[in-house]
């Protein structure tokens, strides 16, 4: 699913909403993380294809869970040691961070 209202253009994937490029402030990088919920493995992806970076897994309580960088566009992340729950993931090359639940 796609829209565009008179500020920007988005894009509904795998229940997370990305913005375009162009209409992000100072053209930043999108994030696609998937699936979502997760019980195992959560896939994050650039959508410029930009590299990754540093990132962090943070609990709704702001405790650090997890922490590590990657210098590729998409990873696989073993989220399979978390408890069931809502994480937080944001990463170096991305200003935003992103919901996911942990089945």
């Amino acid at each position: 699913m796609c829209g565009i209202s008179s500020n920007s253009a988005w894009k509904i994937v795998n229940s997370t909403i990305v913005m375009n490029t162009a209409e992000r402030p100072g053209g930043t990088n999108a994030f696609i993380v998937y699936p979502n919920p997760a019980s195992s493995m959560l896939t994050v992806r650039s959508d410029d294809h930009v590299p990754i970076g540093e990132y962090e897994v943070h609990s709704t309580s702001g405790t650090l869970v997890m922490s590590g960088s990657t210098y590729q566009a998409t990873a696989q992340l073993d989220i399979s040691r978390l408890r069931p729950g809502l994480y937080v993931i944001r990463s170096s090359s991305d200003p935003r961070s992103h919901r996911f639940i942990k089945n």
